[in-house]
């Protein structure tokens, strides 16, 4: 009776190793084309988001310059009007009395 069962289990697993052999023989042709088009998607979004966080970057650096600038610019007339009221106020007489 084990013998039997022995051959038919050997039997079973050379039925397994033929049909892996005849499938890893087998010229299987995959339609790629759908992956394809879907990278080539992926890619132009890609392109298109990297393209506007640059444009993003420069506008942003524009701003913060010309906000610099600005404030660089109030900075300068506040110390000028400071300084033109302190030499008025140092060229009157008695004005710290």
């Amino acid at each position: 009776m084990t013998d039997i069962l022995l051959a038919v289990v050997v039997m079973c697993l050379l039925a397994v190793i033929g049909l892996q052999v005849a499938l890893l023989l087998r010229n299987i042709k995959v339609d790629l084309s759908p992956l394809q088009h879907t990278l080539e998607g992926i890619d132009k979004s890609y392109e298109r988001a990297e393209r506007a966080v640059r444009d993003e970057i420069a506008k942003n650096r524009s701003e913060a310059s010309a906000a610099a600038r600005q404030s660089r610019g109030e900075l300068s007339n506040s110390l000028k009007t400071v300084g033109e009221s302190l030499v008025v106020t140092v060229h009157t007489p008695g004005a710290f009395f």
